[in-house]
């Protein structure tokens, strides 16, 4: 899955793979270094807020996802 938006609340992303709505699902995410910051990575449970279908004859979707028990590893 490709991430294609982040907040603190949670993500967009595109999936190949269709989420039902309401659907709980573990999120890891390996995040780019910032400015005088390490790389790091995130762990959580999130939840299917949204579903849309992108890419009809190549079956894509959007998906937003919001987070539940965010933590830094």
């Amino acid at each position: 899955m490709e991430t294609i938006d982040l907040s603190t609340t949670g993500t967009a992303l595109v999936s190949p793979i269709y989420l039902p709505l309401k659907t709980q699902v573990s999120v890891e995410m390996k995040l780019p270094p910032l400015p005088s910051q390490a790389a790091f990575e995130l762990r959580c449970e999130a939840v299917v807020v949204n579903i849309e279908e992108i890419g009809h004859a190549r079956e894509r979707w959007r998906a937003g996802l919001y987070f539940l028990n965010l933590r830094q590893i």
